[in-house]
């Protein structure tokens, strides 16, 4: 990946200085026949929601590292909003991750991204290296 983000056109450069976010592109469609199904997917970590000892409770699920935060957002239907359990230390941001619980269909709006999918109650347990 380079510094222009992942998916970004060629020749389109993406100033990281605003605090405005990037264009979020792709599909808010989803898979219905997903809803109600146990998973445990691999992916990175986005904090959204922590508490007063450093802890996280609320995160964006992402595929690749990076996402959301250097680089255009990924399609909302390849985000997961996720409540955690319990809440875990911030992690690493470059850390990979492995999501474990029930996907919900469920549309979630953050300045950051937006996610079509959602997971409540979820565990995240970090990959080894």
């Amino acid at each position: 990946m380079d510094d222009n983000g992942s998916g970004t056109p060629p020749g389109v450069v993406i100033d990281h200085s605003g605090n405005k976010r990037a264009e979020q592109f792709g599909s808010s469609e989803v898979v219905a026949g997903l809803a109600g199904r146990a998973l445990a997917l691999d992916g990175y970590v986005v904090p959204l929601q922590g508490d007063d000892q450093g802890r996280v409770s609320e995160l964006l699920f992402v595929p690749y590292y990076g996402a959301c935060i250097h680089v255009p957002p990924p399609p909302p239907n390849q985000i997961i909003h996720v409540m955690l359990a319990q809440p875990v230390p911030v992690p690493e941001l470059s850390d990979a991750f492995r999501l474990t619980g029930t996907l919900r269909i469920a549309r979630f709006q953050a300045d950051i991204a937006n996610a079509a999918y959602e997971v409540l109650g979820a565990h995240v347990t970090r990959m080894a290296q």
